[in-house]
């Protein structure tokens, strides 16, 4: 009997401890849903919606206009689209936070060990993956991702075709989602190369791993042939390789550049090497090659872009656990200062009766709930939306656009703003917008010499026929042009608009 009921208790408490974490993560990922690239995607979505064929080609700028464009995250954006059509921000805030929960409770799955070690272990998964929430069909990418990492554990411990199958749909759904399923790829290639690895070192080659080598090689290529099924074709496979080769990304956009550890939002990821490391020495882990060698390639681009630092987390977290258990089975519990707290603990009977238990789990559930709900309601008051939308993008600056009307000619607007443009008026042509694989490395580099009012920017100002500028205070170019006589038609404390 007294089995049975530490067998209940401790199930009460490992469902207690994952619905909190869950609620946990769900009410950090709730964000005002706001992001530069997030109008662009949106306005993609409106008009593949409206039109009922994915938009392939560019309409929102003029030196792009008319152009093909690889739209790999078409079904993404008519998600956003569909949902911000039905519920505005606050459905996009709440898909958000439900797609980040998912992808945090596939790892939270996916660990091993006692409940609040995990709970500890997700939190920092947390604080590495956070960098990411916001709306952008990434977010889609990473649950992709996190469901295929589930998916493939799944097929090792079992061997189960039906998994193969699964891996397959997935990557049919995720290439129409996002370009990052060359992430999938990746892990599935690396993961099959540490087996193979482990399969020739292993003193003991049994005729199931040999199998499951030769089934991941198949999986590999069909899948590598299965994300071709989408409206960009072959290209869909380009694209990601076309950006990632931008010399530009670094230097233009924050998330393709590398973590600065002096700042503390990114020390988390530094934390989750210097833990793994101690873990992996103090240990006989005997680590398999199938683990080590995704951990270190997604870590090796958690160094190259912060972007970067949410894959990681996913490949991880698993092994941290595993290590975790073992460095707990090998060096803590034998200590006797342990034993004796735990001997002490027994004795003292601090465990609470059932009914009590249960009351205090509840109580604690509902106050989260109610925190939940309480951040929804602040987060989604149109006040609160409108103070967050003034002080991120230009809002007064449209409002005056939107009275007084376009000025005659070309922009060159901001880089960051580009797609709230666009959104906010369908009619404004942008310079340029959040889509560098569309624009390519010249006419990045270009904006670049303008707005920093490098040598000959104004012979690019000519070539490019700008006619008003719609930029942040701070650039060079806009007290150049003041010099020179162009007219400030508007200035607030984010932006200016110029004229010539």
């Amino acid at each position: 009997m007294k089995i049975i009921n530490n067998k209940n208790r401790f199930q009460r408490t490992e469902l207690f401890v994952k619905v909190s974490v869950t609620l946990i993560i769900f009410f950090i990922a709730l964000r005002v849903p706001f992001d530069t690239d997030f109008f662009w995607h949106l306005n993609a979505g409106k008009v593949s919606f409206e039109q009922q064929s994915v938009l392939l080609s560019d309409f929102f700028s003029f030196t792009k206009y008319g152009t093909p464009w690889v739209n790999h995250s078409w079904l993404s954006q008519i998600i956003f689209y569909i949902i911000y059509r039905m519920f505005s921000y606050p459905g996009i805030m709440v898909l958000v936070a439900l797609v980040a929960t998912a992808t945090m409770s596939l790892i939270y799955k996916s660990m091993k060990g006692n409940s609040f070690v995990k709970a500890f272990l997700i939190i920092l998964a947390v604080l590495i993956s956070a960098v990411v929430w916001s709306p952008r069909p990434q977010i889609f990418s990473l649950l992709c991702f996190a469901i295929l990492f589930r998916f493939v554990k799944k097929f090792d411990d079992s061997l189960k075709k039906k998994y193969l199958v699964y891996i397959i749909i997935l990557f049919l759904f995720w290439s129409n989602l996002h370009a990052g399923f060359t992430l999938g790829i990746a892990f599935l290639t690396l993961f099959v190369l540490g087996k193979i690895f482990d399969f020739s070192e292993s003193k003991q080659r049994t005729e199931v791993e040999s199998k499951k080598i030769k089934y991941l090689l198949f999986l590999i290529l069909i899948c590598s042939l299965v994300v071709i099924i989408n409206p960009n074709g072959i290209e869909t496979w380009k694209v990601q390789f076309d950006t990632v080769s931008m010399k530009s990304l670094q230097n233009q956009i924050d998330e393709w550049a590398s973590p600065d550890f002096h700042k503390l939002e990114q020390q988390p990821f530094l934390w989750i090497w210097l833990i793994i490391t101690f873990f992996a020495f103090s240990t006989s882990s005997n680590l398999l090659f199938q683990e080590i060698l995704p951990i270190i390639f997604f870590g090796s681009l958690g160094f190259l872009a912060k972007r970067n630092f949410a894959p990681f987390a996913i490949v991880i977290f698993p092994t941290l656990a595993k290590l975790t258990l073992l460095f707990f089975e090998q060096k803590i519990r034998n200590v006797r200062f342990f034993d004796k707290l735990k001997l002490s603990a027994n004795k003292a009977n601090l465990t609470p009766k059932q009914n009590i238990q249960i009351i205090i789990n509840l109580f604690f559930v509902s106050i989260i709930g109610l925190a939940i709900f309480g951040k929804i309601f602040v987060l989604s008051n149109t006040l609160v939306l409108k103070s967050y939308e003034k002080k991120l993008f230009p809002a007064d600056a449209m409002d005056y656009l939107t009275e007084n009307g376009l000025p005659d000619g070309n922009v060159l607007n901001s880089y960051a703003w580009g797609g709230y443009m666009n959104w906010k008026i369908p009619e404004l042509l942008v310079f340029v917008d959040g889509r560098t694989d569309l624009f390519g490395e010249k006419i990045i580099r270009d904006w670049t010499a303008m707005v920093s009012a490098k040598s000959g920017y104004d012979r690019l100002i000519n070539e490019y026929n700008i006619k008003w500028i719609f930029l942040e205070n701070d650039n060079p170019i806009v007290e150049e042009l003041i010099q020179k006589g162009w007219a400030t038609n508007f200035k607030d404390d984010l932006c200016v608009i110029l004229s010539k």
